[in-house]
């Protein structure tokens, strides 16, 4: 007979399977309560902070209600390694847009978008932080602040352009 597993209550990473897309939440309540965050066509991974794959548990309609913490090792250095990833990817999309397609891009999907938009969103994304040699719980304190959504926003700069970036649940 095998141990019945226990639903996990605490911090959550959902990082999307190519490293493109991020949410961090305090709690699962945090995620749940966001409704559902990954309806896309896309793939995402659920993780904790100590490196534990996290198992979706849904109800009868098919909105993730639980998390369970799966069986195995944890593996916190292969999900910072794919954190950096991300990182990477935010960096990248800025270095490779225009100053003036950047502006275009975030005028089609934002309804107000003030003069220095696309300074702020460089500024923002050069500003994210270096996760090298850094913990897992690091990893993720550092990051939350840029990619924290409160409810009935758009989220900052950082949220905002992973959603434009490579059109980010596509």
């Amino acid at each position: 007979m095998s141990a019945r597993m226990q639903p996990h209550e605490g911090r959550v990473i959902l990082l999307r399977t190519d490293d493109r897309f991020l949410h961090l939440y305090e709690t699962v309540d945090a995620m749940t309560g966001q409704g559902d965050v990954a309806t896309e066509d896309v793939g995402f991974d659920l993780f904790d902070t100590e490196g534990h794959r996290l198992t979706p548990g849904f109800s009868s309609d098919w909105t993730v209600k639980r998390l369970y913490r799966s069986p195995g090792e944890p593996r916190p250095a292969s999900v910072c390694r794919r954190l950096r990833a991300w990182v990477r990817h935010m960096r990248a999309g800025t270095k490779a847009i225009s100053d003036a397609d950047l502006l275009t891009l975030l005028r089609k999907h934002l309804p107000v978008v003030a003069d220095d938009a696309v300074d702020v969103v460089r500024r923002s994304v050069r500003d994210l932080p270096d996760l090298a040699d850094k913990s897992l719980p690091d990893c993720f304190e550092l990051l939350l602040e840029h990619v924290t959504v409160a409810p009935g926003t758009i989220g900052g700069p950082d949220h905002m352009w992973q959603h434009l970036n490579g059109t980010a649940h596509q």
